[in-house]
């Protein structure tokens, strides 16, 4: 393999190509092995304002869920949030995520859309599900590597983008994602040419625009 034609990556000190990265990192890999087997490859990432962003808790709090509906955490920023959460899985070894499954969400084969999800985001998409009503759905963009994308609301499993080929899909995403409390409903894409998407998300709300309009409400 010819080195200077092909992106690496340096994991532990050594560089290795981004495919065999990539196939290293998937979380699916480590189900079953011990904390050991899994922790070299998150030990070399620390971001430079971690220190000073994340929450002084060892968990960070949850949003509550009452009967059918979901009621986010409050008061806290968005961006110390996500960095507690993810603090939270590494020390843990992602003890808590698992995959949701392929029947109603089926993610595309590709390294940033890997079924991977702490409970509390499982549990809301299957609310989510039950507001949807019949049919699937295509996940675009699922679980992420914090290697490749940073920590971010998807490297800590706490966001989805769902594939939406038309705005009246789109509309109906977004209607079930209200009524199900999910505070982060923003449409991307390009609706026109069948390339839309809806990102949920259940970390602290944010007023993120992906280049195809807002979302407040049924009303819109």
């Amino acid at each position: 393999m010819n080195t200077e034609d092909t992106q690496q990556t340096r994991v532990n000190g050594e560089l290795i190509s981004e495919t065999d990265f990539d196939l290293l990192w998937a979380p699916q890999l480590y189900a079953g092995q011990s904390a050991s087997a899994a922790a070299p490859l998150y030990t070399d990432y620390s971001p430079a304002a971690a220190d000073t962003d994340v929450l002084s808790v060892a968990v960070a709090p949850r949003g509550k869920i009452t009967g059918t509906r979901f009621y986010p955490v409050e008061g806290v920023a968005r961006d110390a949030y996500i960095q507690a959460r993810y603090r939270e899985a590494e020390q843990t070894r992602f003890s808590d995520y698992a995959a949701i499954g392929q029947s109603r969400f089926k993610h595309l084969d590709r390294v940033d859309t890997l079924d991977w999800y702490p409970s509390d985001m499982r549990r809301v998409l299957s609310l989510f599900f039950g507001h949807y009503g019949t049919g699937s759905l295509y996940v675009v963009n699922g679980f992420r590597s914090v290697l490749h994308f940073g920590i971010t609301a998807h490297s800590t499993g706490l966001a989805v983008d769902i594939q939406a080929e038309t705005r009246e899909q789109a509309d109906r995403i977004m209607h079930a994602a209200y009524l199900t409390g999910i505070p982060n409903i923003i449409p991307g894409g390009d609706f026109a040419t069948g390339e839309g998407y809806v990102h949920l998300d259940i970390a602290p709300k944010t007023d993120l625009n992906y280049g195809a309009g807002s979302y407040t409400g049924p009303w819109d």
